[in-house]
């Protein structure tokens, strides 16, 4: 057995011990968090650098490797799909391609940077099980 896999067997069992239930692995994620109306989609585990794109969209960008963004970020979610008749499904839940929709049309005149920011934040939501997120 090698150094490094006896560390990580040594590893392995003191996780056991303290986390009898194991570990979580990190997935990506879609939530919305009320407190603040904003709706996350966290694509990596890693401390993040906010980039303001607009007063709605924010990309999300590892700190560790600049221009690698992780997810993003829609500020006053429930107010901007009211004002734009972004309404929730049968299930109660919000499709977030039809929000980055609307943000595309929005900003789209006003900033060249809107386009290639949408198209970011439609490929972090390809990493995600389901773009749709409950918003209630």
């Amino acid at each position: 057995m090698s150094i490094k896999e006896g560390m990580q067997e040594r590893f392995s069992s003191l996780m056991n011990t303290d986390f009898p239930g194991g570990i979580l692995l990190f997935r990506p994620i879609a939530y919305y968090q009320r407190n603040l109306d904003r709706l996350y989609v966290i694509c990596k585990n890693c401390s993040i650098l906010e980039r303001p794109i607009n007063e709605v969209l924010t990309l999300l960008e590892d700190t560790r490797s600049p221009k690698e963004y992780t997810g993003f970020m829609v500020e006053s979610a429930v107010s901007f799909c009211r004002l734009y008749n972004i309404g929730p499904g049968f299930d109660g839940r919000v499709d977030i391609h039809r929000i980055l929709d609307v943000i595309a049309l929005k900003y789209a005149k006003e900033q060249d940077e809107a386009g290639e920011t949408i198209f970011i934040a439609r490929e972090l939501l390809r990493m995600l099980d389901s773009p749709l997120v409950r918003m209630s």
